[in-house]
């Protein structure tokens, strides 16, 4: 299937972009007034960036080793010759809803420093230049180092755009819903149809399965959606992250947990796992306890209770600290627990 951008999506998105960066400048996007963006050389490894998530938001797709340099008057893209001709038919877009020029160099390495530098110079034409970049990723490859070199040699002022561009994802469209939602229920049916199934069957026959061998098997599962029975095209599903297999007393509650090889225990099973879809990341972890003793049901009962206050707080309009608040108010049940809530 070839390889399209939608032009209306991308203009709609980019003037949300233009919109927020200008209206919001001083508040969250550290004063930038121009905006620079690497996206370097693939990898098989799972990342959340927000320079990848910037080009699937505005394109539907990852372009590796590009450069975006954003300014009012214009959106500097340099990057190869085949995603140039991707690119072509959004110059309009980008003209008519945030009244900017699209300007593509096609990369040449013979000639890469000196077309970086023209992306430079169009920073420094900015009065007061102050360039708000992603300064705590790191990509490989050639042209993402040689590019951090050239800005740090620039003299230019650089900042931290980072909270300008989350504030940027964190809404979502009925579009970017959609995608989320079906990667939710892809997650939920997996862990309800498969994973609940599978433990029962491993602890009711006293099957000796690892860990990492239940990850494998799920993650095999999420990535053919038939299997649960959901009608969804393998090729826009994907792991969030390996899904994660915990028992014994041996556990780990960091994001980048991994499953070891013991073999799955009948006490208390920790289970999480995500899947994607469209790029969109849904995630569902359970606690399951086999034949709890009367200090663990109070404890789970208290958790419940903070939990489902937690979520009735979750309401339009209400800060975010109101659901850590409403857990907090079931203070003699989760003290009862032993359990510290934090923000």
């Amino acid at each position: 299937m070839a390889v399209q951008i939608n032009p209306d999506t991308f203009g709609k998105r980019v003037k949300l972009l233009y919109n927020g960066w200008k209206d919001n400048r001083a508040d969250i996007w550290d004063n930038a007034n121009a905006l620079a963006v690497v996206v370097g050389g693939t990898s098989d490894d799972l990342r959340y960036l927000k320079s990848i998530s910037l080009h699937l938001w505005l394109f539907g797709y990852e372009l590796p080793d590009t450069i975006m340099v954003f300014t009012d008057a214009a959106l500097h893209i340099l990057t190869s010759s085949k995603k140039a001709a991707l690119l072509e038919p959004l110059k309009d877009a980008l003209q008519s809803s945030a009244g900017a020029e699209l300007q593509i160099i096609v990369r040449s390495k013979d000639q890469q420093q000196q077309q970086m530098g023209a992306l430079l110079d169009s920073i420094r034409a900015v009065d007061g230049a102050r360039v708000g970049t992603l300064p705590k990723e790191q990509h490989s490859g050639q042209l993402a180092e040689v590019w951090a070199q050239q800005l740090a040699d620039s003299g230019l002022t650089t900042c931290d755009a980072t909270a300008g561009f989350a504030d940027l994802f964190s809404v979502k469209d009925d579009g970017e819903v959609l995608n989320a939602k079906k990667a939710a229920f892809l997650a939920s049916k997996v862990m309800q149809s498969f994973v609940v199934e599978k433990i029962e069957d491993i602890i009711d026959k006293n099957k000796k399965v690892k860990h990492t061998k239940l990850s494998e098997m799920t993650e095999e599962v999420i990535l053919d959606p038939p299997k649960v029975g959901i009608k969804l095209k393998a090729e826009n599903v994907d792991i969030a992250y390996p899904p994660l297999f915990q028992s014994g007393g041996n556990y780990d509650l960091k994001l980048n947990a991994a499953c070891d090889d013991n073999a799955l225990h009948d006490g208390v099973i920790l289970v999480s796992l995500g899947s994607r879809y469209q790029s969109y990341c849904a995630n569902v972890s359970r606690t399951y306890i086999i034949n709890p003793n009367k200090a663990q049901e109070a404890q789970y009962g208290a958790l419940l209770a903070a939990h489902e206050a937690a979520c009735a707080a979750l309401k339009e309009g209400q800060p975010a600290r109101a659901s850590m608040e409403a857990a907090v108010k079931v203070g003699a049940v989760v003290n009862s627990a032993s359990v510290c809530l934090g923000s």
